[in-house]
């Protein structure tokens, strides 16, 4: 637990595997979380919960009661960090930071799961809890120290800024949802043989045009889409099998060994067999 410039980082967490559905009410702190990919529910107080399909982000805070998880099941991809602090309350007040009672879609997805992975990078290792916590301050004390503050900052104000700066989404707009659903298909199965020029021809325009809408709205170029869901396979595979990993990069689409483990490496912050290594042992 660490101070900075105001800002009092508690927890981090990056959860490729999530299974629960939780019900929270927090008391004296914030929490920005991410659905980076997968179904997740969602409700505030008593209302119905509202089944989401497209990555989104939300700001929580004291006094609002969330119940928030993933369908039974099935699983999704969870990351979020928690902090509270004098910053926290100017961010607020000075509308950088509004928490938000339901989650809001993002239209350059990409770039806000590149810029939270840079902050948990900054922050150190993930705090994670494999039972309930029921004095998280306390927990939070045995962090180590963050190697470098300032980034932090910088980087947590930058997800605000994303969150705020952010154009709609035009769901009246038939190609953005065209391609949104494209985006969710290749997430939900991002083994198959994906022909992206065959799909810009099934959605009737031409490849380069299509390739520009799918990077304005997805945030990255759909190649470049694709391998990054193959990256988040590779990753579940690492968790929970015990495939060489050699095979795990050629059923992931990577045949050379030495370039999956330089782009796994560059995506997650750490090689695979490091990767692995710390799964096993929390």
């Amino acid at each position: 637990m660490q101070y900075f410039k105001g800002i009092r980082f508690l927890m981090w967490d990056n959860i490729p595997d999530y299974r629960l559905f939780l019900e929270r009410q927090m008391k004296d702190y914030y929490v920005l979380q991410l659905n980076r990919s997968g179904p997740f529910l969602h409700a505030v107080g008593n209302n119905r919960a509202r089944l989401i399909k497209s990555p989104c982000a939300w700001f929580t805070g004291p006094g609002l009661r969330y119940r928030f998880g993933t369908p039974k099941g099935q699983s999704r991809h969870h990351s979020y960090v928690s902090f509270n602090g004098p910053a926290v309350t100017r961010f607020i007040r000075g509308g950088l930071a509004p928490l938000t009672k339901e989650p809001v879609l993002l239209t350059e997805p990409e770039r806000f799961f590149q810029t939270m992975d840079a902050l948990f990078e900054c922050l150190g290792p993930d705090i994670r809890f494999t039972k309930p916590v029921k004095n998280m301050h306390a927990r939070a004390r045995h962090l180590e120290t963050i190697p470098d503050p300032d980034m932090a900052v910088y980087l947590l104000e930058g997800l605000f800024l994303q969150l705020a700066r952010q154009p709609k989404i035009t769901a009246n707009d038939p190609s953005e949802l065209a391609i949104r659903n494209l985006a969710q298909a290749v997430r939900e199965k991002p083994l198959d043989e994906w022909d992206f020029e065959n799909e810009s021809k099934t959605l009737h325009m031409s490849y380069a045009h299509f390739r520009r809408l799918f990077r304005k709205w997805i945030g990255v170029p759909p190649l470049g889409f694709l391998r990054s869901c193959r990256l988040d396979w590779s990753a579940m595979q690492l968790r929970h099998s015990n495939k060489p990993i050699k095979d795990i990069a050629e059923e992931g689409g990577f045949e050379d060994i030495f370039y999956f483990t330089r782009i796994f490496s560059s995506h997650f912050h750490t090689p695979p067999a490091r990767y692995r290594q710390i799964f096993r042992e929390t």
